[in-house]
């Protein structure tokens, strides 16, 4: 069962007393949170339930933050895969300064892709990424 939390889009968040409850009376319970910041609520969920819930995140400008709190993995549809892969594996090697680096790089593009009416404009004329 993988709890979505997405109140930016249900208009409804679910508080962590409530996912907490959800992870100690159903098992196998994974949890995304979209919702942003949630680096409160996952130290919450860590210090409620330990490793009982695995958390994800839709990835952000939080992110190194959420991995520091102890999300299992990254579930968001960058279409760069390769990239969250590099990013997780700099993060579980202890690189974290790479991983934030190469992180921060991509993140127009992610935030492009969960808001898809968000229009980027460039003024400077070079690449949105480099």
């Amino acid at each position: 069962v993988v709890l979505q939390d997405e109140p930016n889009s249900t208009g409804a968040s679910m508080p962590a007393p409530l996912i907490a409850r959800i992870a100690r009376e159903v098992e196998n319970v994974g949890r995304e949170d979209q919702g942003q910041p949630v680096t409160y609520k996952l130290t919450r969920l860590r210090e409620e339930v330990g490793d009982q819930l695995g958390l994800f995140t839709a990835g952000s400008a939080f992110f190194d933050q959420e991995l520091a709190r102890g999300v299992e993995g990254i579930l968001t549809g960058l279409v760069f895969p390769g990239v969250l892969v590099d990013v997780w594996r700099m993060f579980q090697a202890g690189d974290d300064d790479s991983a934030i680096r190469l992180w921060h790089r991509y993140l127009p593009l992610v935030t492009l892709e969960s808001h898809p009416t968000l229009l980027l404009i460039n003024t400077q004329g070079d690449s949105a990424i480099t």
